[in-house]
Formats: C-alpha cells, structure tokens, sequence
C-alpha cells in the first residue's frame, strides 16, 4: 500500500473536507487513477519492475523513466 501511494503521490486529488467535528481534514487517501492502471502498477509491483517507471499524470498512464 505505501508503494503504491508513493508511486501515484502525483495524482492525490488536492481536497478539503470538514469532519463531523468541524475539523478541516486533507485526505491524502483520494487519487484520480483509472483501474486499469492501478492494476499495471500491481502487476508491476508483484513482477518487481515498478521501479523502471512512474506514473505520468497528464497521459493518464505509466511510462519507463
């Protein structure tokens, strides 16, 4: 789980939300990713070639470094 939080850190969607306290919180558990690509980013984790790449925010996909 941190591996990938690391690895999208760039597409954490940047929002406030108020708790039922009225405490301002900012979740850093929100990304805008699409499912295919998390499961990339999975399969590479298990096979151990996540460290060859990064995730791109503007094509929406991952790429070799």
């Amino acid at each position: 789980e941190s591996l990938l939080h690391t690895f999208f850190a760039p597409a954490c969607v940047n929002v406030e939300v108020v708790d039922n306290d009225g405490k301002l919180c900012h979740p850093r558990e929100w990304f805008s990713i699409p499912l295919p690509v998390i499961e990339e980013a999975i399969n590479k984790i298990i096979d151990g070639s996540i460290v060859n790449f990064r995730y791109d925010t503007k094509l929406k996909m991952i790429v070799g470094k």
